[in-house]
Order: C-alpha cells, then structure tokens, then sequence
C-alpha cells in the first residue's frame, strides 16, 4: 500500500513541477512578446518609461526564471533608453532600444520549445 502510495506522490509532483515549468515559460514569452510590442509602438524618441513600468511590475516573478546577467542587461537597455529619450539623442535611443530588442528577443528564443533549448 504505501509503495502505490509513494508512487502516486512522486507522479503528481513530476506532473506538478512540468506544470510550473510550462506556465513560467508562457509568462516569459509573454512578457517578453508585451515588451516587444511596446518597443516597436516608440519608434520614434518617445518615453520608454512605459516599458521600464512593465519591466519592473513583471520583475519579481523573472527574477525566479531568469539569469542575474540576463536581468541587468535588459534592466540597462532600458535605462539607457530612458535617458537618450530624455537628452533627445536619437541615435543613441535607437541604439539602445536595438540592444533591448535583442536582449527580450533572446529571452523569449530560450523559452520556445526547440530541441536546440532541450539539449
């Protein structure tokens, strides 16, 4: 009885645990594809501060998922688009929302299910 027991409890926390692992991919993703929509709604010198509010709100929860490296990065990128917005430098601005694009982009890659994210 308490083989079938452990055996039900072992298969209900494997099942439990691809069931996080699947939603914290879906929350990513679209976190991620959020973030991209609202790049490309500025194309022009605009205040990214809607993106660093969305970035910041969504924080927490990335925080379990992805890495320090990952999160500063992107945290950065969207600093640095802030200011260039505020000093009206558009070069500069364009530069770093492209940094940020490929900085959501690559996090959004690592969440799809490929065989090249499995091995």
């Amino acid at each position: 009885m308490s083989g079938n027991f452990s055996c039900l409890i072992a298969a209900a926390v494997l099942i439990l645990m691809f069931a996080l692992v699947f939603l914290n991919a879906i929350y990513v993703k679209g976190t991620a594809d959020r973030i991209l929509m609202l790049i490309d709604s500025f194309e022009e010198i605009d205040s990214p501060q809607i993106i660093a509010d969305y970035w910041n709100e969504r924080l927490p929860i990335l925080k379990l998922s992805l890495s320090q490296k990952e999160l500063e990065d992107i945290t950065l990128n969207i600093n640095e688009a802030i200011i260039f917005a505020d000093k009206q430098n558009d070069e500069e601005y364009k530069r770093s929302m492209a940094r940020l694009r490929r900085a959501i982009e690559g996090i959004k890659k690592r969440e799809e299910l490929s065989l090249e994210n499995i091995f």
